[in-house]
């Protein structure tokens, strides 16, 4: 209906505001393609489609009228083409050339829905092979449609990156309920139940066993609250291993493991490792010590944490060379977040400054096996600085 087809166009001109083109890219592919191959070439060359464009266009135009001020018409050409080309070709950013990147990444970004997601799109690729690729309207292609375009665009890119994924996961989790239920109500696939049920088990036992490991091993927790909750959530699964067989066993079974690693990771995994995030560590100490009119600057490349902008009550500069440094020129008792460089090179330049805390630092999104583990974490870490312009 025509409110429909409008409410469509808008959600996706509010998908490419959030995101650009490529909130267009993956829709365009699911209705395209389901379009093409049910042969409804009809709603391919409906007039309507020419309504989208300039429906779209005023959604976007925040986003274009915003890059034209900063950056003139190379703004516009970052926002159709080099954001998006320049990431497929590498021109732009990127240098992945692992055409499997997006099979494996697949593993873990859907845990534990895995071996039902991973069964449900190859017996859905299964599926419309066996019909040869000929369907009627009654056939639906949205969800492989979208899927299998954007994964293929995706894995030729020289741009990957695992959250570019996420915008597929929904397709690809509703095809995963659809086999999911197939598969446990057809006694004729009782092999693959039987498979798809071992791999359930081992993933929620994992989950379990990662859990132990961090509690008591990688970042030992001392709080007995968060053991008391997580023996209630064992007790819960273990009650739930004693239900007949069926597809709500799976699924408590996983739920339950899921939510536990969740709540661990929550309560204590992401809080013991923001400890040597220092960026957030700098902006509670500047928080409590520094003056209203006083800025928390960034200072050099090596420094360009963002969270100091969040988290700072009053956020000054990034600055990143000694000739930025002398152009801005930070008054006296601000407040410098930087690296060892930073403090060479403001030695170099005779600025005077009161050191007010030394870090010893891991970026949250740079966690490695060295770091988890505690006899290799020491060498994993960096120094920072949370430094005083000396009055």
């Amino acid at each position: 209906k025509n409110y429909q087809f409008i409410l469509g166009t808008v959600f996706i001109g509010l998908a490419m505001l959030t995101k650009g083109p490529v909130g267009m890219v993956i829709p365009g592919a699911a209705v395209g393609m389901h379009l093409l191959f049910t042969r409804n070439f009809k709603a391919i060359f409906n007039y309507r489609w020419l309504l989208a464009v300039p429906i779209v266009f005023i959604l976007i135009l925040p986003a274009l009228w915003g890059l034209y001020s900063q950056f003139g018409p190379e703004g516009i050409k970052f926002y159709f083409w080099t954001n998006n080309i320049g990431r497929l070709n590498g021109s732009y950013q990127g240098s992945n050339t692992d055409p499997f990147f997006y099979i494996h990444t697949t593993l873990y970004i859907i845990v534990p829905w895995t071996a039902f997601v991973l069964a449900g799109f190859f017996m859905q690729i299964y599926e419309k092979v066996q019909k040869k690729w000929r369907f009627t309207k009654n056939n639906e292609f949205y969800t492989l449609g979208g899927v299998l375009f954007y994964l293929i665009i995706g894995s030729v890119a020289r741009g990957k990156a695992p959250h570019y994924e996420m915008a597929i996961l929904p397709l690809l989790l509703i095809i995963a309920a659809r086999w999911a239920y197939i598969i446990f109500e057809k006694t004729s696939l009782t092999k693959t139940r039987k498979i798809i049920g071992y791999i359930n088990y081992f993933t929620a036992i994992i989950s379990l066993l990662l859990i132990i490991s961090f509690l008591t091993f990688i970042f030992p927790e001392n709080r007995i609250w968060i053991y008391l909750v997580l023996v209630l959530m064992s007790v819960a699964f273990i009650y739930v291993l004693m239900w007949k067989g069926s597809l709500n066993k799976q699924l408590a079974c996983l739920l339950i493991s899921i939510s536990a690693f969740l709540f661990t990771l929550n309560t204590s995994i992401i809080p013991h490792m923001s400890l040597y995030h220092s960026p957030l560590e700098a902006c509670r100490i500047f928080n409590e010590q520094a003056q209203d009119d006083e800025k928390l600057n960034i200072y050099t490349k090596e420094s360009h944490f963002w969270d100091i902008l969040l988290y700072s009550k009053n956020y000054g500069c990034y600055i990143i060379t000694p000739e930025d440094y002398k152009q801005i020129n930070p008054p006296a008792n601000d407040y410098l977040y930087t690296g060892p460089k930073g403090v060479r090179q403001l030695a170099q330049m005779n600025i005077q400054v009161d050191t007010i805390r030394v870090f010893q630092h891991r970026s949250l999104s740079r966690v490695s096996l060295k770091f988890l583990n505690p006899k290799t974490r020491p060498s994993t870490l960096k120094t920072r600085y949370l430094l005083r312009i000396r009055d």
